[in-house]
């Protein structure tokens, strides 16, 4: 037990690759006032065919951009926690008879094949029991993925200097930075929360009851499509293309709009019918909420043409409309002195959530 003396601040850190933006942030938690504050962040484009859907294609120029975030945090090693993505994971909701952690561990391990498709030897798994059911039953969240990818990734983040200390997944660590943050107010089992992460490679959209993720679905249509559309309709370099993504973004009437339309149509019916099956599947517990991160959330005119189809929808369906707004961590996280942060908030959520993860771990210490 410590009686005398000041307790040392403890430092988290969250690193986020994805196939368009690599995101690395620090928390600084307080221990003596229980206080956890967003000291430092950074930001960087992923190196072009370097990464795809979590799976390394290119390591040399995915290296020297996470050496550069390590110099720009003037630190020759770091440890981290990390995300799977892609769509490569595999997320399960099952129900099965109760029985201890340990024994269920041992029949996942063994029935990894009909819960995955995937040989456990191959795997990388683990679950959480998500609660008590009637009939002497229980149901179970399980997340899997090829191991291979999970290690040679490892096995590159600990050449450049980033030791990983845990691997989260994104829907959990974007509900915790969300929520933890006071972006997200407490909810119940009885109401549901969208998040929609809209990256560079894949949207995934998860469906949270209370704290509880009943739903993920990746989507294969995300802002590289976009950029893509409008390269090819306008015959101009994609970096070109991204720069009137960003400018013009989702607003009809543009010069881009009717080459990327046709994407984001598809994009808006891919959310619907997710939005469809799971109200169709959960009636008691109906979506309140849709909230929207990652590196292309915040496009001009995507979350009021998105509130206006998942609006239309809940008209059809004779539900409430949910609200629909970005989910920003950065509009309520505090913030060290003279850290511009609130802007970058919606791209940084999942990073941030799973730094948040190892703050949880400290405290808990």
């Amino acid at each position: 037990m410590r009686l005398f003396g000041k307790q040392k601040n403890k430092k988290s850190y969250g690193l986020d690759v994805g196939n368009g933006t690599i995101k690395l942030v620090e928390l600084e938690h307080e221990l003596a006032r229980q206080h956890t504050v967003l000291t430092r962040y950074s930001v960087r484009s992923t190196p072009p065919h370097s990464l795809a859907n979590g799976i390394v294609q290119d390591p040399s120029p995915l290296r020297a951009c996470l050496r550069t975030l390590l110099d720009e945090f003037e630190c020759r090693s770091l440890p981290v926690a990390t995300v799977l993505t892609g769509q490569n994971l595999i997320v399960r909701q099952v129900e099965v008879p109760c029985m201890p952690a340990a024994e269920f561990r041992r029949v996942l391990h063994w029935q990894a094949d009909s819960y995955f498709g995937i040989p456990a030897a191959n795997l990388a798994f683990d679950f959480q029991v998500v609660r008590q059911l009637p009939g002497n039953k229980m149901q179970v969240f399980l997340v899997g993925s090829p191991k291979q990818p999970i290690l040679d990734f490892a096995e590159l983040l600990q050449e450049v200097g980033f030791s990983v200390k845990r691997v989260d997944i994104q829907p959990l660590a974007a509900l915790r930075s969300l929520r933890l943050s006071g972006a997200l107010a407490d909810t119940t089992f009885a109401e549901a929360t969208v998040v929609l992460d809209l990256g560079a490679g894949t949207s995934n959209l998860s469906i949270f009851r209370g704290d509880d993720l009943q739903l993920v679905r990746v989507i294969g249509i995300a802002g590289n499509d976009f950029t893509r559309a409008i390269a090819q309709g306008r015959n101009i370099s994609w970096e070109e293309a991204e720069v009137q993504k960003r400018r013009f973004g989702v607003l009809e009437g543009t010069a881009v709009y009717p080459y990327l339309q046709a994407s984001w149509q598809a994009l808006l019916q891919q959310v619907n019918i997710t939005l469809e099956y799971y109200q169709g599947e959960n009636p008691a517990a109906p979506v309140s909420r849709l909230l929207i991160i990652g590196g292309n959330s915040k496009l001009p005119g995507l979350v009021d043409s998105l509130a206006v189809s998942v609006h239309e929808l809940f008209q059809r369906l004779n539900l409430a409309q949910p609200q629909v707004a970005q989910g920003n961590p950065c509009s309520s996280l505090p913030l060290a002195a003279g850290l511009d942060a609130r802007e970058q908030g919606p791209i940084l959520a999942v990073a941030i959530g799973l730094a948040m993860g190892e703050v949880m771990t400290h405290v808990a210490r």
